[in-house]
């Protein structure tokens, strides 16, 4: 049973790092070679996939704190007031 942040944290962080990646070697590569940081649409490109990374991290998170949240809730609450019947009712009776 895979947590929700191991599924789209999997995916997230190499997302992340690949496109911290692209967008360090142009960043380094316009400073010390060229002068200019060129290959506009590879920066975008590598902008586009540290949001993405960073948008499926904070979702696997949000993800966790829901399903902590209902854990909790469900586990301080006695089922019978969660199904609002006594133990001297049986259910066939609702």
């Amino acid at each position: 049973q895979q947590s929700p942040l191991h599924l789209f944290g999997s995916i997230g962080l190499p997302m992340f790092m690949l496109g911290f990646s692209i967008d360090l070697f142009l960043v380094l590569r316009g400073f010390l070679v060229t002068g200019v940081i060129g290959h506009f649409a590879m920066l975008l490109f590598g902008v586009l996939l540290m949001l993405m990374g960073i948008q499926l991290i904070a979702t696997g998170l949000i993800g966790e704190l829901i399903i902590r949240m209902n854990r909790q809730n469900s586990e301080s609450v006695p089922v019978e007031n969660v199904l609002n019947f006594t133990s001297s009712q049986h259910p066939e009776q609702l």
